[in-house]
């Protein structure tokens, strides 16, 4: 089984070739995930973090920082996650 919800913490701003903002390029770039599939959350901070779903998953990324995961994590965010998982749950 997959789990419907994967979160992962960091890497967005790394210069390195593995950081996750190259990683999720490539894999953009290799399936049939389009950017209908993504969301950008911004922070009052100016980072960023992506929710992508597709089909009955969600990956959530988001930045390292707490302070910027707490401001990122609203309730809009977090219902629309309980939301998803429900309808996938449903179906």
């Amino acid at each position: 089984d997959v789990l419907p919800l994967t979160v992962i913490i960091g890497g967005l701003r790394s210069g390195d070739d593995d950081n996750l903002a190259t990683v999720l390029s490539r894999v953009f770039s290799n399936s049939a995930l389009t950017l209908e599939n993504m969301r950008k959350i911004s922070a009052k901070s100016g980072e960023v973090g992506y929710i992508i779903r597709y089909k009955s998953q969600i990956l959530l990324a988001l930045p390292d920082a707490p302070e910027v995961i707490t401001e990122m994590c609203s309730e809009k965010l977090l219902s629309f996650i309980s939301e998803k998982l429900t309808t996938n749950s449903e179906s």
